[in-house]
């Protein structure tokens, strides 16, 4: 799973680059940071997928589950539309004036809106994705199960959207302030404060995965009755005298089937 989650956080940088110098170029074009920020989001989902090995999901289908169960940004959303308005404007105005260069103007200034809530966007996004996805992991684990299925993630989104979402989410504002434009180029403190983010997290949201009700717990299952030595006839209740699960019953039959073939 580390090697997983490692690769993961590599890719992201990986597109994270990418996308910086995309924003920074678009700010002043209208729709291009819209564009940018949607191309921005699949090629995550699909390299974040492919680090994970989990071709039974699609990326279409991780980020509809993130969609539904997970916070989204709204603030980010309102500067990237600001801005393309601006831009937008600017261009009009450009046209009306018989070519007077207006449009350079969201040009120097949309850098300070897009850049940074386009990189904030994305970094929440990633760091969502490689933690449900551990999540989604473990619980398949804790089941005996090889990978996830569609189900554990959508579970493991809903826990994870429940608990966490929000407290990482103000871990990346923090990450990359609003104001602070250069610190969205400063890639190398961006992708330590990803690893921490990711490491402090990774454990807290597998934390409960595969945890056993204490009305439940095996040590709860005090007495057993074993009847005339036969393996068929064995069973378990609790101390308050319900019987085990079937899942249990299983293993504890196979396990007097052994120990009584052993003896004889």
């Amino acid at each position: 799973m580390d090697l997983k989650i490692s690769l993961a956080r590599y890719e992201t940088m990986s597109v994270y680059r990418v996308i910086l110098k995309t924003a920074a170029a678009s700010g002043g074009i209208p729709l291009a940071a819209s564009s940018n920020r949607m191309a921005a989001i699949i090629q995550i989902c699909r390299s974040v997928l492919t680090c994970f090995g989990l071709p039974s999901v699609s990326a279409d289908t991780l980020l509809q589950i993130c969609k539904a169960n997970l916070l989204d940004d709204l603030g980010n959303n309102v500067s990237v539309l600001l801005a393309e308005g601006v831009a937008a404007l600017s261009m009009g105005a450009t046209v009306l004036s018989g070519g007077m260069p207006f449009f350079l103007i969201p040009m120097a200034v949309n850098v300070a809106a897009v850049v940074p809530a386009t990189t904030r966007l994305f970094l929440m996004l990633a760091c969502d994705l490689i933690l449900v996805l551990t999540r989604a992991f473990q619980e398949a684990a804790a089941k005996c199960v090889g990978q996830p299925l569609k189900r554990d993630v959508e579970m493991a989104a809903v826990a994870y959207g429940q608990r966490y979402c929000r407290e990482v989410h103000d871990r990346v504002r923090r990450l990359v302030p609003r104001l602070k434009v250069l610190r969205s180029f400063r890639t190398d403190a961006i992708a330590a404060g990803v690893a921490e983010i990711v490491q402090e997290y990774k454990s807290k949201v597998v934390q409960d995965v595969g945890a056993v009700p204490a009305a439940s717990a095996p040590s709860s299952y005090g007495r057993a009755r074993y009847s005339a030595g036969s393996a068929s006839k064995f069973s378990v209740v609790s101390e308050e005298g319900s019987e085990a699960t079937d899942c249990e019953k299983e293993d504890i039959l196979k396990a007097a089937e052994w120990i009584r073939t052993g003896r004889a």
